[in-house]
């Protein structure tokens, strides 16, 4: 199950959120595996507690994303996220681009074509790929993943956009995405949980 950790203070909710590369874990209430994004939006949770203490609750969350203009080099999109529990998370990494530029979203500068890394808390490289019809061997992929992204019914809709799907153990990570031969423009990097 994953979840936001949130804290409830009288009539407000604060949410612990911001894409962040490194950022603080929390366990989950539960033992389960959760998803603590560190967004900015927190879904919506029970009614207020009357009292001024803090009261931990917890909401699902289904997906994260965000949208940047993507540069070269040191400016590329870095989009982390963490695996809170005990057990391993199945989620789906997206990198759209075209997909942004066509309608209903008519995007100028969408990122034409752009590619996907996955690092773990070491900053190791675990996972790539560019155009998610082409699986790319290494790292925690093992085999042919454009079947499990056809059946997710998540895949993304132009070719030339990236996905990986992982079993990822709980900790930190990050989604790096760039523009295949150091182009540039506005993409979305995207985390669906898939459990």
């Amino acid at each position: 199950m994953a979840e936001i950790i949130t804290r409830q203070y009288g009539p407000a909710v604060i949410c612990y959120m911001g894409w962040r590369r490194r950022r603080h874990s929390r366990g989950g209430t539960d033992g389960s595996s959760a998803l603590n994004t560190g967004w900015r939006y927190c879904a919506q949770s029970s009614a207020p507690t009357p009292t001024p203490t803090a009261t931990p609750l917890s909401a699902m969350l289904g997906n994260i994303d965000t949208r940047s203009f993507v540069q070269t080099g040191d400016n590329v999109m870095i989009g982390g996220f963490i695996v809170q529990g005990t057990g391993t998370k199945r989620v789906i990494i997206r990198a759209i681009g075209p997909e942004l530029g066509a309608p209903p979203y008519n995007l100028p500068g969408a990122l034409a074509d752009p590619t996907l890394e996955l690092h773990n808390a070491a900053a190791g490289l675990i996972g790539s790929n560019d155009n998610w019809q082409t699986t790319i061997i290494g790292g925690i992929i093992t085999s042919s993943q454009v079947s499990d992204i056809q059946s997710s019914g998540l895949a993304p809709t132009d070719a030339s956009e990236s996905a990986i799907i992982a079993d990822l153990a709980p900790g930190n990570y990050t989604a790096i995405v760039s523009g295949v031969g150091n182009t540039t423009g506005v993409a979305l990097v995207e985390v669906y949980d898939l459990d």
